[in-house]
Order: structure tokens, then sequence, then C-alpha cells
């Protein structure tokens, strides 16, 4: 059984050549090792490679998701943020701003429960809510305050050159012209502050005159007949023609120039604003004996020329 198949002997018959026929075909050939070996290695490689291939899909299938639900995050993130941003814009107070007409006055109540009259073409400007620590309210013009105390939170006027902080207190504010401003006290304490960082107390029935960042002055006044303008009535007790002018062109609005040879004109009387400007410079001009003239959308008021 373990002889090869060459050393094998077939007779001559017809059966024996069909035999040796048969066992020629069946003959395994010869082997190339080489060529096996290189198949082999090849199929090896092949399979590392899937294999490589199938991790790599059961990484993907595990990292895929997750970067997808970062990037998802990432977009409502986004999506949020800017709605986040507009609620708390929408929860700070709102700031209401006050300007009154020309030749008129307008009272306000301030959320505190402090009240302020604010004269003729004057802007004012408070949150509806008083929030931190301070309460803060901005003009440009004039304001009568009476400020309800509170010595934890102080009260604190903002105006383009200097402010203004309180406890609790009466007292004006005017800033029309930054040139020539100035605060006067009727009752309590106030603190002045410039840009400068400059400080100055003052006290009932004083006033503090300010001109840009600097203090001029400060001088004593009747505080019954400095208000009184708030009601409509210009007490003259020996007022300048020039300081009265100045204040009227703050009121209409107007500039009103007055002759030098009469700017420093004294005048008794009272004198009614809450009539028309024209109305009201007449009996102006009455009271200093001058007399009224309209040039270049300016009025002017010269010395009575007799004739």
């Amino acid at each position: 059984m373990n002889k090869k198949i060459d050393d094998i002997k077939f007779g001559s018959t017809n059966d024996e050549m069909v035999l040796e026929d048969f066992v020629l075909r069946s003959e395994p050939k010869a082997m190339n090792e080489t060529n096996i070996l290189q198949r082999t290695y090849a199929k090896i490689s092949m399979e590392r490679r899937h294999l490589h291939k199938r991790r790599l899909l059961r990484v993907a299938a595990v990292v895929v998701p997750l970067l997808l639900c970062a990037f998802w995050s990432g977009l409502v993130w986004m999506e949020r943020t800017p709605k986040s941003v507009q609620q708390v814009a929408i929860a700070a107070p709102i700031i209401r701003q006050i300007v009154v007409g020309r030749n008129d006055t307008m009272h306000v109540t301030l959320p505190d429960g402090s009240r302020v009259i604010a004269n003729s073409r004057t802007q004012l400007s408070y949150p509806t809510v008083f929030r931190g620590h301070t309460r803060d309210v901005s003009i440009k013009g004039e304001g009568y305050f009476e400020v309800v105390h509170n010595a934890q939170r102080p009260f604190i006027i903002h105006t383009d050159h200097f402010n203004v902080k309180v406890l609790g207190t009466k007292f004006s504010v005017d800033n029309y012209d930054n040139r020539s401003a100035g605060v006067t006290l009727l009752e309590g304490l106030v603190e002045v502050e410039t840009r400068n960082n400059d400080r100055v107390r003052i006290h009932p029935n004083e006033r503090l005159n300010i001109s840009g960042e600097q203090f001029v002055s400060r001088e004593q006044v009747s505080p019954t007949d400095y208000f009184a303008h708030l009601q409509g009535i210009l007490n003259l007790n020996g007022n300048e023609l020039g300081d009265v002018a100045s204040r009227l062109t703050n009121y209409f609005g107007q500039k009103i120039v007055v002759d030098r040879s009469l700017q420093h004109q004294r005048l008794y009387g009272k004198l009614i604003i809450r009539d028309s400007i024209s109305t009201v410079l007449s009996n102006l001009a009455t009271i200093a004996d001058a007399r009224m003239q309209i040039n270049d959308n300016q009025i002017h008021l010269k010395r009575r020329v007799n004739g």
C-alpha cells in the first residue's frame, strides 16, 4: 500500500491498459510550496485587514453618536443663549424720560416716593424701579427735588459735569447752560462732586454756582423767592436785569440779549412767567424801563430813548 505509483507495473492486456490510464490520470500533480506560502500569507494579511476594519467600525459605532450628541448640545446651547441674554435685558428696569415743554412744568413722583418739579424745557430720566445701592436719576434743565430719606441708599442726580449726592432733602439742580449751572438747597445737606473729583457740601439757604467742572461761588438765597419761579412767578428783590434775562433764556429757550449799560440794573416787583414770551418780556421791559427789539431771531432789551 506504501508503494509509489511509478513502481507499479501494468500488463499489456486491455484491462491493464485501462487501469494504467486511470491511475496516471488520478496521480496528484507536483505541489509548489512557494506558491502555497504566498497564498497563505496573502490570506492572513486579508484577514488582518478585515479584522482591523471591523474594529474601526465598532469604535465608530460608539464615538459617532457621542460626537453627534455633543454637536446637537452645542446647537441647542447657542440657540438658547441669546434668549437668556434677552430675558436678562427684559428683566432690567425700564428707563423713563420726561421732556417738559417750553413755558411749562411737570410734577413727577419717582419709584421711591421722592417728588420732582421739572421746569420748562427740562429732560429728566429715571428707572421704573430703583435697584442696587443707589437711587440714580439724570437731569438736563432744572428740577426741584424732595427726596425721601434712605441712609442705606443715597439719592444721586447726574448732570453733564457734576453729580449731587443726598440722603433725604429738598433742593434744586439747574444745568440748562453748563457754563452757568448750580445747586440750591432748601432743607437738609447735599454733597456736590465734579468730574474732577472736587467735592463741596452746601447747607440750607445756600446756592453753589458751577461753571463747567469748576466751583465758582457760594451765596445765600431766599428759598421762598428762589423757588417761586416753579410756581410761575419771579420775585424780583433787587435782582440784576442780566441775571433775570439769563433765567428767562433758559426758561423759554429764546436768546435774550441785554445792553451792557442795563446788565446790572436792579429790578423790584413780580413777573408772571406763565404768559407768552412776548407778554413776559414786554412786562420785563416796563419794569426795567427798557425797550424790546427783535433782530436775527434774538430779543434785545435796550435802554429806552427819551424823546
